[in-house]
């Protein structure tokens, strides 16, 4: 009788101590209370970082999160890598800067990835608005100004 008590015990013992460490594991994040539990990305964002990875942006996760973001993802991932390799800190030799090399006079260029992005889309989504849905003129529009060239529609053969 005596054995079977002290086992019991001695497994209420081990149990209490595994349920206290795990407790601990799990509450972790208390350490660090007001930080939010980061999301896992998406299937979409992870494509798009391996895509920039590979084209050889500096920061592949950032340029994917602000792509996943719009209503047209691929077309300004090809947008970002035809204008600056996905080089968020690109400079032209025009006065255009960011990962979409947007001109001065469209407004402040943020360095932030995602403000760039978004300051991008907006611009193409009002050009595609203007070429009645062309989007071949639009982007030759985005690239050449008011008065697009052939190398313009070159850029908007490579960027589709």
């Amino acid at each position: 009788m005596q054995k079977i008590t002290i086992g019991i015990l001695i497994g209420i013992a081990c149990a209490l101590t595994i349920s206290t460490a795990w407790r601990d594991d799990y509450n972790d994040h208390s350490t660090r209370p007001n930080q939010p539990i980061a999301a896992a990305p998406s299937r979409q964002e992870v494509k798009f970082a391996r895509f920039f990875e590979k084209k050889g942006s500096p920061v592949p996760v950032e340029m994917a999160k602000a792509v996943v973001s719009q209503k047209r993802p691929k077309l300004m991932a090809a947008v970002a890598v035809v204008e600056s390799n996905a080089n968020p800190n690109a400079k032209g030799k025009a006065g255009e800067r960011g990962a979409w090399q947007v001109m001065p006079y469209h407004g402040k260029v943020s360095h932030n990835v995602h403000e760039q992005c978004d300051q991008s889309a907006r611009i193409l989504e009002e050009l595609i608005r203007e070429q009645d849905g062309n989007l071949k003129r639009a982007l030759a529009h985005y690239n050449g100004g008011d008065k697009p060239k052939r190398v313009s529609l070159a850029y908007a053969d490579k960027v589709l």
